[in-house]
C-alpha cells in the first residue's frame, strides 16, 4: 500500500494491531481500494502525489492529500464489511463519501500538454 498503512486500516475497522490473523486479507483490500480510487481518478500514484501531494514542512517528504487518504481508508472498510459477490438481488453501493472526496482529484484528459 502506497497511500495507507496496515494499522491505519486496522484502526479503520477497529481492529487491534496484535491481531494479525488477516493481514494478507487486509492488505489486499487495502491495494485494491488504492488502485481502484487511482483508476477512477485516471491517475498513478506519482502522478496523483506530483500534483496534489502536500510536501511535510519537517521531514520533506511528499504526503497524499488526507481526504484521498481518508477515500483509501473508507473503500478498504467497505470491501471488508461486503466481501461477498454481489447479485441483482443484493447490491451494496459504495459510500457517496468516498465520491464525493476523490472528484477533486480526477484527470479529465489524457492528452499531453
Amino acid at each position: 500500500m502506497k497511500f495507507i498503512t496496515l494499522n491505519e486500516l486496522k484502526d479503520q475497522l477497529r481492529i487491534e494491531h496484535d491481531y494479525t490473523d488477516e493481514d494478507g486479507l487486509l492488505t489486499t483490500m487495502g491495494n485494491a481500494a488504492e488502485a481502484a480510487l487511482l483508476r477512477a481518478c485516471n491517475r498513478t500514484a506519482d502522478d496523483l502525489l506530483a500534483t496534489f501531494g502536500i510536501t511535510d514542512p519537517d521531514s520533506g517528504d511528499v504526503l497524499p492529500p488526507p481526504d484521498f487518504v481518508m477515500a483509501c481508508l473508507m473503500l478498504g472498510k467497505h470491501l471488508y464489511e461486503h466481501r461477498g459477490p454481489d447479485d441483482s438481488v443484493q447490491q451494496v453501493q459504495v459510500p457517496y463519501s468516498i465520491d464525493l472526496m476523490v472528484k477533486p482529484f480526477i484527470k479529465l484528459t489524457t492528452a499531453t500538454e
